[in-house]
């Protein structure tokens, strides 16, 4: 196995190689080609090339596979992404992360400060029109 590093990015992986054989019967050679740009002093994933070639005995097949990110680093992901249940898995035991607010409860608040606003502006224009018909 070869690994090529980016040392001036981060130790970043420019490529890797593996060969390995499959049953005594497959040879594998895989490569993997990453493609960074540097934003903000930091490296930010762009393309991942992978190339894989099989052989047995006088044949060959080859694989080549291609991803292509579009990584905003100028957004601030939430907390939540990085936990394990973001990557299907369970949180250690004591781990409870904070729960978003349901929509049901915002509609209430929002109700009630609307009818609160509608009584007062009732009381407002009630005192208004009496101070307004004795003066």
């Amino acid at each position: 196995m070869t690994l090529h590093l980016n040392a001036d990015e981060h130790h970043t992986v420019r490529s890797a190689t593996a060969e390995v054989r499959i049953d005594n019967k497959i040879d594998v050679t895989l490569t993997i080609t990453n493609e960074y740009q540097v934003v903000n002093g930091l490296p930010v994933p762009l393309r991942s090339m992978i190339r894989r070639v099989y052989r047995v005995d006088d044949r060959s097949v080859e694989s080549n596979i291609a991803y292509e990110f579009q990584v905003d680093p100028s957004i601030d992901p939430p907390e939540r992404e990085f936990s394990l249940s973001a990557f299907g898995l369970p949180e250690p035991v004591g781990v409870v992360w904070e729960k978003r607010t349901p929509v049901y409860v915002w509609l209430l608040v929002a109700a009630g400060v609307l009818l609160t606003l509608g009584i007062f502006f009732r009381w407002l224009a009630r005192r208004l029109r009496r101070g307004h018909s004795e003066g």
